[in-house]
């Protein structure tokens, strides 16, 4: 089904409203949901900065994605809309009038000029018959940067998937880790309270400081396993903070100050090799308390089950 751009009823007659006003009212000239397009990524990230009402970041991904799609008339309408909620006017003027020369019989090209001509910047009837502008040709220093910027992000996907995989295998590996060592120790503990009398086969009971131990030392594999999932989650918002961070750099324009090589720029902040030594190191150090609470168990326990057992055979 196709949609349409939602226009707005005019309440200007021959007077200048303030830019305030101006804005608010231009505001309403914002596009419906377009028909299913292969819009570029800072496309449609920025026609979601939009309608979010975040204007300055609208600005920044509409204004990369000029690059790759400056024929677009509606990427120059919200864009130009952008500018109006920004109170930049010149701005807005010029880039109404692109998606205007761009598309004068389609909708955005309707909407820009009737908003033109609320600005005061009417572009006139021979604004048709005019060429669309061409884009500017892309310089070697924008062409290396966007394809950095595509292997940054390929590789961001990468480290992304792989930190969680490897996050599951180890949480996991330390789950059955944990078990088994719980029930193990259950089991030497329940071995040490049976006794024979008579020929036959006597089981004690579980002491009750015996049974808390073993419940303890169960809550703190849980807890290494959870530490783990939450290591993994903060690794993720690191490599996507580090990503944005690199992203920024690259594309300020100012002319002055040191420049950002991609080549040079670094997305591994962290190595797997420090998250394995972490594993192991935590993996010992539970080791050693679940040795050191089923000893104490198991003494208790072989303690108790002998003293009943002499008690008896008197």
């Amino acid at each position: 089904m196709k949609t349409k751009l939602s226009k707005f009823t005019p309440c200007w007659r021959r007077t200048i409203v303030p830019a305030a006003v101006l804005s608010g009212l231009l505001s309403l000239l914002w596009l419906a949901p377009l028909p299913a397009l292969a819009l570029s990524p800072d496309l449609r990230d920025g026609i979601a900065a939009y309608n979010k009402g975040d204007y300055k970041e609208a600005v920044s991904h509409l204004s990369a994605a000029l690059s790759q799609d400056f024929n677009n008339a509606v990427l120059h309408y919200y864009l130009a809309n952008s500018f109006v909620n920004l109170g930049q006017k010149d701005s807005a003027i010029r880039e109404f009038r692109i998606a205007y020369a761009l598309e004068p019989e389609k909708e955005a090209g309707k909407l820009s000029k009737l908003a033109l001509k609320y600005l005061g910047a009417e572009s006139g009837e021979a604004a048709p018959e005019k060429k669309a502008p061409t884009p500017p040709p892309k310089t070697a220093e924008e062409l290396k940067r966007e394809a950095a910027m595509q292997k940054l992000k390929e590789q961001l996907s990468r480290d992304s998937e792989l930190n969680q995989k490897l996050a599951n295998q180890s949480a996991e590996s330390t789950s059955r880790h944990g078990n088994a060592s719980v029930d193990a120790q259950r089991q030497a503990i329940l071995e040490g309270l049976r006794y024979y009398r008579r020929g036959r086969l006597q089981q004690l009971p579980m002491p009750q400081d015996a049974a808390r131990q073993l419940e303890l030392l169960k809550s703190l594999w849980e807890g290494q396993a959870s530490a783990q999932y939450q290591q993994a989650e903060q690794r993720r918002l690191e490599l996507e903070k580090t990503a944005q961070n690199l992203n920024e750099l690259m594309q300020d324009k100012r002319k002055s100050g040191h420049k950002l090589v991609p080549e040079s720029s670094n997305l591994y902040i962290r190595t797997y090799k420090s998250h394995k030594e972490e594993g192991k190191a935590s993996d010992k150090a539970s080791d050693k308390a679940s040795e050191k609470a089923s000893d104490k168990a198991s003494d208790k326990a072989s303690e108790k089950a002998s003293d009943k057992a002499n008690d008896k055979s008197k």
